[in-house]
């Protein structure tokens, strides 16, 4: 979820969930806790410094179990239309 300089975010760093079709509330919160963050390190004069403490505010809010889980019904369409 971090590198030197970046952070991933929101979608990209893996927060939807594509077989319930949910994320939006994650996706938007992990965007919250990386301004909160990059505004501290940009304060402290830390704007290129690999910024680990997302991870771990991303992980404290809980969101991490929501991206891990799969879904125990997803399975692919047997429609027939064309």
């Amino acid at each position: 979820m971090t590198f030197p300089g970046g952070l991933m975010v929101g979608c990209n760093a893996g927060t939807l969930n594509f077989a319930k079709i949910k994320g939006t509330h994650t996706a938007m919160k992990s965007g919250m806790i990386a301004a909160e963050i990059l505004a501290e390190a940009l304060k402290g004069g830390r704007g290129s410094d690999e910024l680990t403490e997302y991870k771990d505010a991303f992980e404290k809010a809980g969101f991490t179990k929501n991206c891990t889980r799969s879904a125990t019904s997803a399975r692919p369409s047997t429609s027939s239309a064309t």
